[in-house]
């Protein structure tokens, strides 16, 4: 469907089926308290907050983010620091800054595995760092500083997630196959307004909301999205069981699933007589989540 044939209003005088909406947000760390009081104001509840960051996800962050590749002296020669984690229990975790010589072919020359050690309390949320070489102490004071950030700080790709979770919960359907744009049905109007609003307060965040009259290029627009969006959900489960993939996967394929065929209501007000060749997937997609259901429990 080309979006360009779409009728969009600039008002609601004209009866409206619902909303073309996307959004954006920079790269950036929001704490805790920013977003919670952001979704305050915009009249969205904290249950839409992401779960408490841990102290643990926060180390190895934080760890993973001093990986880098430096250049010696000598001609040809560099040095890489990559984190190996060697130990980890109910109070500890460590991870080694290791440094690999290597020459311009690729061919390791040396090998350090203990350039600096790094050990996490996780009861205190402290790092007890042992260097052995003015670079691996640097690079290991780099990492205690980002843990203490990362520990009170969420990355963009946390908040976006948290930000397509409410998108989620109006029973959006993409509009244009490499995704990004979305048509809301007209009911979640508040919820989006809302959306929209939470965004607008974040430093980088976006959200926009243009409301889609009700023609025909706008039904065929949200049929024929609404048929890909079918399509790819059942293919999804068919793939997922197939592969016989891990209960955790095939949970999050069994959510999508009844969310689909619970969203499917909105789309019948909408689109009427154009959904009746959409329920065989609908009856598919049920099938689909009985059997997964069995995966699961077996």
């Amino acid at each position: 469907m080309e979006l360009k044939n779409l009728a969009v209003v600039q008002n609601e005088t004209s009866h409206v089926l619902g909303y073309l909406t996307w959004y954006s947000l920079s790269e950036s760390l929001y704490s805790r308290d920013l977003l919670r009081d952001s979704l305050r104001k915009a009249g969205l509840g904290d249950e839409w907050l992401p779960g408490e960051i841990r102290v643990p996800d926060a180390f190895r962050r934080a760890t993973k983010a001093v990986e880098c590749k430096r250049f010696s002296d000598q001609e040809g020669i560099h040095f890489n620091f990559l984190i190996r984690e060697v130990a980890s229990d109910a109070s500890m975790i460590q991870r080694n800054i290791v440094c690999e010589t290597v020459d311009r072919n690729g061919r390791r020359l040396d090998y350090d595995p203990r350039a600096a050690i790094l050990v996490l309390s996780r009861e205190y949320s402290t790092i007890d760092v042992t260097a052995f070489s003015k670079a691996a102490e640097e690079l290991a004071q780099e990492a205690v500083n980002l843990f203490y950030h990362y520990l009170n700080n969420y990355s963009s790709q946390a908040v976006r997630q948290m930000v397509y979770s409410i998108l989620k919960s109006m029973a959006p359907t993409p509009v244009r196959p490499s995704g990004g744009i979305y048509f809301v049905p007209g009911r979640h109007k508040e919820r989006l307004k809302a959306l929209c609003s939470f965004l607008s307060y974040l430093d980088g965040g976006k959200g926009v909301s243009v409301p889609v009259i009700n023609d025909r290029d706008s039904r065929d627009m949200i049929r024929e999205g609404l048929k890909d969006h079918l399509k790819s959900v059942l293919e999804s489960c068919h793939q997922g069981i197939k592969r016989n993939l891990p209960k955790n996967q095939l949970k999050v394929l069994l959510h999508d699933a009844r969310s689909v065929i619970g969203d499917f209501k909105d789309y019948e007000a909408i689109l009427q007589e154009e959904v009746e060749n959409m329920n065989t997937y609908i009856d598919l997609i049920r099938q689909q989540v009985k059997v997964l259901m069995d995966k699961i429990t077996e």
